[in-house]
Formats: structure tokens, sequence, C-alpha cells
């Protein structure tokens, strides 16, 4: 039985901690517990789990050193570490930011939200897996991908945008940059959606004026999100108490925390501190990615990544997933069009073409996930930690993307539309990468 992350919970064995471990178990999700911090440190080293959730109210643990330890030590710096305790307190805010920790979350808790609120950390384990993986790999092909070039942008201005704020709000927004960051204002949604559009943000605090506002707002996290330039934006709203029926509405739209306005300052100073941090370690692992595509990793004729790059990675994807149990599918594209545009209006325009249809697809897929060019008229990707039922929504709505698309191609002047056919298959536990590949052609349609 596949399950999609690995989680290590730290404490004592109390009810709180038992909550915990049943709901991530509940939710497909790996639980492993340790109590002593030895013990822990140890496990995350030889397990390298994709999670850590810290009881920091244990008596037997103090989980705010086991953080600190956690992030000390080479082997276990980029595992995403999660406090979990009774209340939220200013100094349990202050604690947490202080010690680098990844999210602070008050359990028992709305099991939904507690999902909601791990999937991004448990993408950046999925991305920091990659890199490695991408990485030793580009050195077999004898490439030297880490040459330490855009690594954590710390040195780089902050980019927030606030819709909706007051005075007082963006002056605190202001003192939580600390002259570190830029600061750009929308006065409504549409202003903001403008913004969007021709900048770079690294996070969005949005402000809930009144609660008709509720709706639009709602809409506007649902827009990011399904805007594949915009879908990792971390968007902050801020709302008046009782604004939401059900407190978890929004992050189903899309937002990644929820906050009462009232100028919390602890809260608001460590949510949006780490929500900005969790991107800009999104845009690095995203830049390390992309030095693996370089000299003969690379299918010069498209951009997408060599087709024995993909195979000797698979191979090493189907050995991580076997080992940890862990999901892992493989998509396959088919564009019979760009033979027919080859045909009709030359080498040039199907090459054109083609070239394309990789940018769309490298662009439409997430970082962490492979493209690589088959054949004529074939495109294949891997995508780690991923099930076959979540990568045919997403590839699903890729390829009808692709479908509605007019491509414009030099000297041809007509726009040429393409039918894509998908297919795709999760990997068994014998499989190589010669049986999944095969069997995802399989299932074209």
């Amino acid at each position: 039985m596949t399950r999609l992350a690995n989680i290590l919970v730290a404490g004592a064995d109390n009810e709180r901690r038992e909550w915990l471990v049943e709901t991530l178990r509940a939710n497909d999700l790996k639980v492993m517990t340790e109590a002593s911090p030895a013990a822990l440190i140890n496990a995350a080293r030889r397990d390298q789990p994709d999670l850590l959730i810290a009881d920091i109210e244990a008596s037997e643990l103090d989980g705010l050193q086991l953080a600190r330890d956690m992030r000390g030590d080479g082997q276990t710096a980029d595992i995403p570490v999660v406090l979990a305790g009774c209340r939220r307190s200013a100094l349990g805010f202050e604690k947490a930011l202080e010690v680098g920790a990844d999210d602070y979350i008050a359990t028992p808790a709305n099991e939904e939200e507690i999902v909601i609120r791990l999937t991004p950390l448990l993408r950046l384990s999925t991305m920091h897996a990659e890199r490695a993986r991408r990485d030793g790999l580009a050195r077999q092909f004898g490439l030297s991908p880490d040459d330490g070039t855009g690594e954590r942008r710390e040195s780089e201005l902050r980019s927030i945008l606030t819709v909706g704020t007051d005075a007082a709000e963006r002056a605190l927004i202001e003192d939580i940059l600390d002259g570190k960051g830029s600061l750009s204002v929308g006065d409504d949604l549409p202003a903001a959606h403008s913004l969007l559009a021709d900048g770079t943000y690294d996070a969005c605090v949005l402000c809930l004026g009144a609660e008709g506002d509720a709706p639009a707002c709602l809409e506007f996290c649902d827009d990011v999100r399904n805007n594949p330039r915009l879908f990792n934006l971390p968007v902050l709203l801020l709302a008046s108490p009782g604004t939401f029926a059900d407190p978890v509405e929004p992050l189903r739209h899309g937002a990644s925390r929820v906050m009462e306005r009232g100028l919390n300052e602890p809260e608001l100073r460590y949510d949006l501190t780490t929500l900005v941090k969790r991107q800009r370690l999104r845009w690095s692992l995203r830049q390390a990615l992309q030095r693996t595509k370089q000299g003969a990793a690379v299918d010069r004729s498209t951009g997408t990544y060599a087709w024995e790059f993909l195979r000797q990675h698979l191979e090493n994807l189907i050995g991580a997933a076997r080992a940890w149990e862990k999901p892992l599918t493989v998509v396959f594209f088919s564009v019979p069009g760009i033979a027919e545009a080859r045909s009709q209006f030359g080498d040039h325009a199907g090459a054109h073409l083609t070239r394309q249809l990789a940018q769309w697809i490298t662009a439409l897929v997430r970082a962490e996930d492979l493209t690589a060019r088959h054949g004529e008229h074939d495109f294949c990707v891997s995508l780690p930690d991923t099930p076959l039922h979540e990568a045919g929504i997403v590839m699903n709505r890729v390829a009808g993307i692709l479908s509605y698309t007019d491509f414009a191609v030099p000297e041809v002047y007509q726009p040429i539309a393409v039918e894509v056919e998908i297919g795709m298959a999760e990997s068994e536990p014998r499989d190589t990468a010669e049986s999944l590949i095969a069997r995802a052609r399989e299932n074209l349609d």
C-alpha cells in the first residue's frame, strides 16, 4: 500500500499526540513516532521523513530545542518542522519564528485544516528530494548543476502585495519587512489582479472589509490557484470574526492562512514571515532543478529533458517509491497534430510547434515534474509522490488547455490547433522504467 508521505511525530504518549497520529493515518500518511530527542534526531537522519511534527507541550520533550537541533544538523536541515500545541500564544509565535518552524498548529483542530496546512510543506519535501535525485543523475551525465547560483534569495528584497488594508495594517506589514522589501498596495480586487499580472510577489495579504466581500475573495483565491504562474503564491486573508461560517472554507479555495483582523502582531509577523520564506525557498529549489537542464541532459530540439535522462531518472524514482511506499505516476502526452503540421506546412513549422508544446507542458506542470520528449510527437512527464487520481485531475486540465489553444507558427498564416491524447500509469512494486512507460503509453486516449 502506498502512502502520500512519511511523517515523524515527536512527543509524549498523550491524548493530543494520539489524535494527531490517527488523523494523519486516516489521510493515507504513514506516521512514525519517537519520544526521546536522541531517538528523534537519529530517526530523522536515518529515515529522512517528509515532515516532522513536534509537540511543544510534551513534558518529555523540548519541541523548540528539537526544532533548533533539526535546523542545525546538515542531514535534517531541509526537513520541514511543524510545531503543535494546545493553544497558539503570542510567546509561542515568537518562539516558533525564532527556531525557524515552518508552521505552528493548535491541536486538536479540524482534520481537514491539518491536511491542507501540511500539503505545501510536503511538496517542499518532494522538491528537496527531487533536487537531490536530479543533481546526482546530472553528475553521472558529466554535468555540474550545483554551482551555488540562485540560492535562497536571502539577499534579495521581499515583495508583498496588500489588498484592502488600512493604514495601521500596512504600517505593521512595513515593520515586518524591516526595510528589506517592498510593499505594493491594491485598492480592490481588480487592481490586485492587474498588479499580479505585471509583477512577481512573495505573498499577498488580502483584507475583507465586510461580510459581503467573502464570495469575491474566495473567487480571487480560486483564480490564483488556477493560474499556472501564480498557483504557489501564498495568500493571507485578514477577516472579521464570523465572516466565514465554516473556517476551513477559505483554505479549500486556496487561502494559505486566515486570521482575524485586529493587528495581532506576533501572529501576523509569524505567518507572513514563514509564508514568504516558503515562497522564496520554492523559487530557489525551482532554480536548482533548472540548473540540471543542461548539456547531455537536454533534448536540444525542444528544451525538455533528454529521453535517456528521464529513463534513468525513472529508475531512481521507482526505487524511491518502492523503498518509501510512496506513489509515482507517469503521464504521456501524444500530439499527432505535430506530424500533420509538418506535412502541411513543412519541417520548420513542425519543429516550431513541437518546441511550443514542450514549453507549454513544462510551464503547466510543477517544477518537481520532469518532462522529456519521446519520438516525433510524444512527451512524457514523471510526477513523484503523486497518486494516479491526483495526476489525472491536473494532467487532464493541462491536456484541455493545450487542445483549446491556437498556436502561432512563423510563416504560417493561420493559427494551428492540436488535439492532445493523454495516457497515465502509476508505479507498481515490480515496475521498471520500461514497463511503467509502456503501461502509460498503452493507456493513451
